[in-house]
């Protein structure tokens, strides 16, 4: 198709006439300029494929990378806008995260009507008798008159190929000619000159308006602190986050997160984000190991973001330069324990809910230890859990069976074997008058292991008597309780 051998494209239920820019279909029609009808055309000359930014920003502007970037993203829009798409539900035109865009709708082509030669009506009067005019003798030796000049018509270039239609001639030379005149004040007055076209700044920081939008960025409220190389600071999101990790997931719609972000003056977006993903769950980490003092979360040119930690808890980031500093505090949900948000609804210390009536366990019986640990993301949850039928015997028959378990963390887990009431008597027959289930604690790698859970089976006159739960957090006192066996 690159040839252009065609007066107009199909696409979809639209049609683009290349020469007018005109896009329309029954009653609806836009007048595209001239830039984005090219990214159009190059998209529709690659159905179904991907064509790179890169590609599009070398074709449509001559590998101006710097007024390329935010002009194709403005010329998506504006197609998007004229097709009634969505970039979240495309229908047109799909984005391929950072690689470019796809054209989704099939294309086939309209090409030039056949030339005719048309002979002008006659006219409605009748045309007056030409006057005779009086008989002259041409000598036989006189000499024959010159021919008359031919003047050649040069093709428009780059633009015309031999034998093109007179028609697309003419049409194509008068674009050109009222381009040169426009020159690039035409252009912007298409582009930007329309109470609907997207605002000239496409940017802030590095981040599309769009997008912005769709996270909550509010840019009036980043804390920001000014450099020779320009701005960085905090900037947050009230919908930034979308985590999904053994502590916490987020809702659909994302949560409440942070960036640090870079905002040189001399850089083509406008800045950039350091990656640094400021939720409450790698703040916490951080913090888990960190009980007063400042880590370090970002660094760009000497400029230097820190995370400020007060008993074991996030309290705002610290912003430095050689020659100023600023502190921006975090809001609450960033800086606070999560003992309910961290849990996932469907499931129940390592079980999940809708298995819990086929095993037999009956919630309520439970018997269960809370307590707090400030180094913890959430509330200790610790417990012994009988099942009625949850384990089997040798004969595959179901059986009552007890464990220990926590419920942190996101889903809970097991932490010590399932133990029958044949095993727990067995124990008690060997002896011991308390026995360890959990001899290998809870390991808290940031910790070295200095927090421990552990449950013993306490015997009297060999027979199982009770459970026992100890935990014992990184600060402060051991916590304790005694669960009876049986429900």
């Amino acid at each position: 198709m690159t040839d252009r051998d065609y007066e107009e494209m199909q696409i979809g239920e639209w049609r683009i006439n290349v020469e007018t820019n005109r896009l329309y279909r029954e009653a609806a029609e836009h007048q595209l300029s001239d830039k984005v009808c090219k990214v159009l055309l190059a998209l529709a000359e690659n159905p179904g494929r991907t064509v790179s930014r890169e590609t599009l920003i070398q074709k449509v502007w001559n590998e101006n990378e710097y007024v390329g970037e935010q002009a194709l993203n403005t010329a998506i829009w504006q197609l998007r806008k004229a097709f009634n798409d969505s970039s979240e539900a495309p229908e047109y035109i799909e984005t391929i995260p950072k690689k470019g865009y796809r054209l989704l709708k099939e294309v086939s082509v309209i090409p030039y009507a056949p030339r005719q030669d048309i002979t002008p009506p006659p006219s409605a009067e009748p045309a007056p008798a030409p006057t005779p005019e009086p008989e002259t003798s041409t000598p036989d030796n006189a000499p024959e008159p010159p021919p008359e000049p031919i003047t050649e018509v040069t093709p428009y270039p780059h633009t015309m190929t031999p034998g093109a239609p007179p028609r697309r001639a003419r049409s194509m030379m008068l674009g050109g000619a009222l381009l040169l005149l426009a020159g690039t004040a035409l252009i912007g007055k298409l582009m930007y000159g329309r109470e609907d076209a997207p605002p000239a700044q496409a940017y802030w920081c590095g981040v599309d308006t769009g997008r912005m939008e769709r996270l909550g960025i509010d840019p009036a409220s980043a804390c920001m602190l000014e450099t020779e190389q320009g701005q960085f600071g905090l900037a947050i999101g009230e919908r930034m986050a979308k985590i999904n990790s053994s502590y916490y997931q987020s809702p659909d719609a994302g949560d409440i997160a942070g960036d640090i972000f870079f905002c040189e003056s001399n850089h083509k977006r406008l800045g950039h984000k350091s990656n640094t993903l400021l939720s409450f769950v790698t703040l916490k980490n951080h913090c888990m190991t960190q009980r007063d003092g400042e880590v370090d979360i970002a660094e760009r040119s000497g400029a230097r973001a820190s995370l400020v930690c007060a008993e074991y808890q996030p309290q705002s980031i610290h912003l430095q330069t050689p020659t100023a500093e600023k502190h921006c505090p975090l809001p609450p949900a960033l800086t606070m324990n999560h003992p309910n948000a961290v849990k996932d609804p469907d499931y129940w210390y390592g079980v999940r809910r809708d298995e819990l009536a086929d095993f037999g366990i009956d919630e309520d019986a439970s018997c269960t230890l809370n307590a707090e640990d400030p180094t913890w993301i959430d509330t200790i949850e610790f417990g012994w859990i009988w099942g009625a039928r949850r384990c089997a015997d040798s004969g595959s028959n179901p059986v009552g069976c007890g464990v220990v378990s926590h419920n942190a963390q996101r889903t809970g887990a097991t932490v010590s074997d399932f133990f029958t009431q044949d095993q727990l008597h067995n124990h008690c027959a060997a002896g011991a008058d308390k026995l360890a289930l959990t001899p290998a604690g809870w390991w808290r790698p940031e910790h070295n292991d200095k927090t421990s859970l552990d449950a013993y089976l306490l015997c009297e006159q060999q027979q199982p008597k009770a459970i026992q739960l100890s935990f014992k957090p990184v600060v402060g006192a051991v916590v304790e309780k005694t669960c009876a066996l049986y429900y």
